[in-house]
């Protein structure tokens, strides 16, 4: 069951090819609570007919027509901006970690 869809702009500095932008998909199978992205260029007329065609289908969960921030929030995804900033404190918080442990062996010979 489809729970929301929305398109979350890519920063361009991280801009796949021909990509602009992300189509974020929510939906439920069974028990489990699923979110797929999909790399898609939001300008090409194929891909706005599809959003378009899903849209006038299940207009309760369209939230393509908000800023995406909001329809993030509506959907309860985490953008991909704040999941990659997430990722990058957690490897550097590793990496301090491991550096910490390995001088504290130090200072204990």
């Amino acid at each position: 069951m489809i729970e929301g869809f929305c398109i979350e702009p890519m920063n361009p500095r991280h801009r796949l090819a021909d990509f602009n932008g992300d189509f974020v998909l929510a939906f439920r199978d069974g028990e489990k609570r699923r979110v797929y992205r999909l790399a898609v260029d939001v300008d090409d007329a194929n891909f706005r007919g599809v959003v378009a065609a899903l849209g006038a289908r299940r207009s309760d969960v369209d939230f393509a027509h908000l800023p995406p921030a909001e329809a993030l929030a509506r959907m309860q995804v985490a953008s991909s901006q704040k999941a990659g900033l997430w990722i990058a404190a957690a490897v550097v918080g590793g990496m301090g970690l491991i550096v910490l442990v390995m001088w504290m062996m130090w200072l204990s010979r």
